[in-house]
């Protein structure tokens, strides 16, 4: 039984109903975005007995193990062993990412939950160092389907972008993923602007940091040099992966 932290559960119960943009909303949100899908487990719990639940942030599996000590057994997915290193958004940010903060949250999650899943060794390693049983830890690497990145006719690909993008062949950087502080997108555009080439950047994907980004762009006179596209599917990604002179990803940490 899955109920993940992630940005769509984070919209519902925290962002979606909170317009203002000032500290003390978005601590809020935060804070209720990752409150809600716990006690929506534990919720269904009620109702249904599971064998096991799967979260996706140890501030979720500290809520369900150690403040509700829950008897189902809990697998935890950890995606970051040091948040800390990334820019802060809002004051609970920087309270849950501090170094003491979070490396408390882990110990303490490492006490309670049945298992941790990693996706590398060096994340392993570094859960070990703060003194987790590496007998809970097993390393699971992301999975990738190869067949997405089967080549494609270099005349198809070029046809679809002329068409819907208005883009050449290898002619573009581009950056795919969520629009948020931590992914550094940024770095990208003001690297951008110090570039004298008229390369474009293309930016797929969506997030809370999309005006501000475009904002950026306006501010450093590139907004010419960057093209916004949005969300995609999967099947337009993969025209522009196959496309892209460069894919850039900055991620801070």
């Amino acid at each position: 039984y899955l109920w993940g932290w992630n940005f769509d559960l984070y919209k519902c119960y925290g962002a979606g109903f909170i317009k203002r943009r000032d500290w003390f909303s978005n601590s809020l949100a935060y804070i209720v975005g990752g409150l809600m899908p716990s006690l929506k487990s534990l919720e269904a719990m009620k109702k249904k007995k599971y064998c096991i639940l799967h979260v996706h942030h140890p501030l979720q599996a500290f809520i369900l193990k150690s403040l509700f000590h829950i008897s189902a057994p809990v697998v935890l997915t950890n995606h970051n062993v040091n948040p800390y290193r990334i820019p802060s958004q809002n004051f609970v940010h920087r309270f849950l990412r501090c170094k003491f903060s979070w490396n408390f949250l882990m110990r303490e999650c490492g006490k309670a939950v049945e298992c941790i899943i990693v996706l590398n060794n060096y994340m392993k390693k570094e859960l070990q160092s703060l003194g987790i049983d590496k007998r809970k830890l097993s390393v699971i690497p992301n999975g990738i389907d190869f067949s997405f990145y089967d080549s494609l006719p270099v005349s198809d690909i070029e046809s679809y972008l002329k068409s819907k993008y208005g883009l050449s062949y290898k002619s573009f950087l581009l950056y795919s993923g969520r629009l948020v502080k931590e992914k550094g997108v940024d770095i990208i555009i003001k690297s951008l602007s110090l570039m004298k080439s008229n390369i474009p950047l293309v930016i797929a994907g969506a997030g809370p940091h999309e005006e501000y980004l475009k904002k950026l762009a306006h501010k450093l006179e590139c907004e010419n040099k960057v093209v916004f596209l949005g969300e995609l599917s999967r099947s337009e990604l993969r025209f522009l992966y196959h496309s892209a002179l460069y894919l850039v990803l900055p991620s801070y940490g």
